[in-house]
């Protein structure tokens, strides 16, 4: 094994923690997205709001402080 097969294994490596990082990153947005989209979709369809506090939303800080 040559010293660059190791140095491209590692950033290979590296590379792949990164990416896997990153899509959990992604499917949590995403399933924030999909928890807004319900909410938004039920208050249209009946009138009737939820609490956003029920689906750990809360109202939001001032950080002008």
């Amino acid at each position: 094994m040559k010293m660059m097969d190791l140095y491209n294994e590692e950033y290979a490596r590296d590379t792949l923690n990164e990416v896997i990082a990153n899509r959990r990153d992604l499917m949590d947005r995403v399933e924030e997205l999909n928890t807004m989209i319900f909410i938004l979709n039920y208050f249209l369809s009946t009138g009737e709001p939820l609490d956003p506090s029920a689906f750990g939303y809360g109202p939001e800080e001032d950080s002008n402080d």
